[in-house]
């Protein structure tokens, strides 16, 4: 989760930058993507080279994300933060 960046900051065009809509919240999506659900699903369509897993851009979209009322998620991610 990046909240500021201090300086002009490159992108490599490896990897992909996951912004949620505005329905849902940034800090619910990242503890979600932190679950055994989203990491078994990640896992099992990853595809593995030497050292590394690449994750598809369609194949992280592809996951379904349960997703609360917005204040819901602000809570549910606010208690996780806490707890975590």
């Amino acid at each position: 989760v990046v909240r500021h960046l201090p300086h002009e900051t490159a992108f490599g065009a490896f990897l992909g930058a996951i912004r949620p809509k505005p329905s849902l919240n940034g800090q619910y999506l990242f503890h979600f993507l932190r679950t055994q659900f989203a990491q078994n699903a990640l896992r099992k369509s990853s595809s593995q080279t030497t050292n590394i897993a690449n994750i598809s851009v369609s194949t992280l979209s592809e996951i379904p994300v349960p997703v609360a009322p917005l204040p819901e998620q602000k809570r549910i991610a606010d208690k996780l933060d806490t707890l975590l």
